[in-house]
């Protein structure tokens, strides 16, 4: 922590009684200043933190706001479920508003990848007539956590390594028979889907690292 306030605490956890709205994004940037590492470790981009610095309005829905100040590390975790779609489109935004983020983001490679099938099953899901919906963002957070627990989804570090492609057709087969299960109109490019991947793959590939390492070499030195 800086500004002298080691002393009393090195570490400082923001959590929601998960509900959602709670203003989580606001208090982790009233104090982001005054660390070295913001880290976020779960969720997905269902969320909308919008914070002002000066006259500039900025919303974040992944990266950690954080990335905001000067110097400050943000970290996006490995319990954080990431669209790369969403990821690039909001390093672009704030990279055309001054924000240095190649110089500052840390994006872990065991997070895991959301894929437009995991947004198609759960719209699926939540339009069912014999079901209450839970009132889901339907962009895939939960089915890509499902995947995660059943210890089948596909994580950062499989995206951007050589052996993605026999791991995505892994679960691309398991989407293919869902999907007829559950008589999906909507086509799914699978083939289609790789290859934009593979593009993901090699524009955020130079911001992932192992952030479990990262973040306790922080807490070492602080």
């Amino acid at each position: 922590m800086r500004d002298g306030l080691e002393h009393f605490m090195s570490n400082l956890i923001v959590l929601g009684a998960q509900w959602g709205d709670e203003g989580k994004g606001k208090i982790v940037d009233l104090f982001s200043e005054r660390f070295d590492v913001v880290a976020r470790y779960q969720g997905g981009h269902n969320a909308g933190h919008t914070v002002y610095i000066g006259e500039k309005k900025f919303v974040l829905k992944l990266i950690p706001s954080g990335i905001l100040r000067p110097g400050v590390r943000a970290v996006i975790g490995n319990g954080v479920v990431i669209d790369p779609a969403a990821l690039i489109s909001e390093i672009e935004t704030l990279e055309a508003a001054g924000i240095d983020v190649r110089g500052q983001l840390s994006i872990s490679n065991r997070a895991h990848v959301i894929f437009p099938f995991h947004r198609i099953v759960e719209k699926v899901s939540e339009g069912r007539s014999d079901r209450v919906a839970i009132g889901t963002t339907s962009r895939g957070i939960g089915p890509c956590y499902e995947d995660k627990i059943g210890r089948r989804g596909i994580r950062i570090a499989d995206l951007v390594n050589g052996d993605f492609e026999a791991i995505y057709a892994n679960l691309s087969a398991d989407k293919a028979t869902l999907a007829a299960a559950f008589q999906i109109e909507e086509k799914i490019d699978f083939a289609a889907i790789l290859e934009q991947y593979r593009g993901y793959a090699a524009r955020i590939e130079p911001l992932v690292c192992d952030t479990v390492h990262l973040l306790n070499a922080a807490i070492r030195a602080a």
